[in-house]
C-alpha cells in the first residue's frame, strides 16, 4: 500500500511540473477586444450605448483604442491629431473645416504651450496613476494633483467633484463649475502613434448655447459613462 502511495505522489509531482512547463512554454495571452464589424455601428447598440430620448448612434476609433455613444443629431465625430495631442469635436455637416464644429473631448500626450489654459489641457497635468483603476475617492487623487499644477487650473481645483463609476474597477472625476461639467477620464493604454495617452478630458463647455445641440449637459455625461477602452491597434 505504502508503494502505491509514493507511485501516486510521483505521478502527481510529475503531473504538477508538466503543467508548469505547458503554462510557460504557451503563455496566455492578453485579452484584445476586436472592433465592432461596420454593420454593427448603428444607433441604440447595446445597453452601454443607449442614450435614452434620444437616437444615439456608436462611435469607434481603433487606432486610438476608444469607443463611446453620442447623440445622432449632434452629427458626424471628428478627430484630430495635432499640438501633442488627440482632440474630437461634433460636426453638424460632417466635415472637418465646418465653423459650427465644437469640441468635447481630448487627450493630450505632450505638454501644451503657447496658448491660454482650457479644460482639455487638464488631461495632460492631472497625470493619473493606476491608483484610479481601484481607489473609490479619485477626487481626492484629483485634489493631490492639483497642488502642482498650473495656476489657472485652480478653478477645477476647487470645483464641486463627483466620483463617477467608469467600467466595472476604474473611476473617473466630474468637476461641476456652474453651468458647465468637466470629466476627468484615466485610460491608461489607449495610444496614437505608439505614444500612451493616460487620460481623456471631456465637457459640455463649448456646447452650451449652441444651436443644434440639445441638452449638452446630460448628453455629454451620457457619453462619458458610455465611454469603453479597447486594444488600440499598433
Amino acid at each position: 500500500m505504502q508503494r502505491y502511495s509514493i507511485l501516486f505522489g510521483i505521478l502527481g509531482l510529475l503531473a504538477g511540473l508538466s503543467l508548469l512547463f505547458y503554462i510557460n512554454l504557451f503563455p496566455s495571452s492578453p485579452k484584445i477586444t476586436p472592433p465592432l464589424p461596420p454593420e454593427t455601428l448603428v444607433y441604440n447598440v447595446g445597453p452601454a450605448h443607449q442614450l435614452p430620448g434620444t437616437e444615439a448612434m456608436l462611435y469607434e476609433n481603433s487606432a486610438v483604442g476608444i469607443r463611446f455613444g453620442y447623440p445622432k443629431s449632434y452629427g458626424t465625430v471628428v478627430v484630430e491629431k495635432r499640438d501633442g495631442g488627440v482632440f474630437f469635436s461634433f460636426s453638424p455637416s460632417g466635415v472637418s473645416n465646418d465653423p459650427k464644429r465644437v469640441y468635447f473631448m481630448a487627450g493630450e500626450y505632450a505638454e501644451p504651450v503657447g496658448h491660454n489654459g482650457y479644460w482639455g489641457d487638464l488631461s495632460w497635468y492631472v497625470q493619473p496613476d493606476p491608483r484610479w483603476m481601484a481607489q473609490p475617492d479619485v477626487c481626492a487623487l484629483f485634489k493631490e494633483a492639483a497642488k502642482t499644477m498650473p495656476a489657472w487650473t485652480a478653478g477645477f481645483a476647487a470645483a464641486q467633484c463627483e466620483n463617477i463609476p467608469l467600467g466595472p474597477t476604474t473611476m473617473m472625476a466630474k468637476l461641476t463649475t456652474p453651468p458647465n461639467a468637466t470629466f476627468l477620464i484615466p485610460s491608461f493604454h489607449t495610444a496614437t502613434d505608439g505614444v500612451t495617452i493616460d487620460m481623456f478630458t471631456a465637457s459640455d463647455e463649448r456646447l452650451l448655447g449652441k444651436e443644434g445641440f440639445t441638452d449638452p449637459a446630460v448628453n455629454i455625461e451620457r457619453l462619458v459613462k458610455s465611454i469603453e477602452f479597447i486594444e488600440p491597434t499598433k
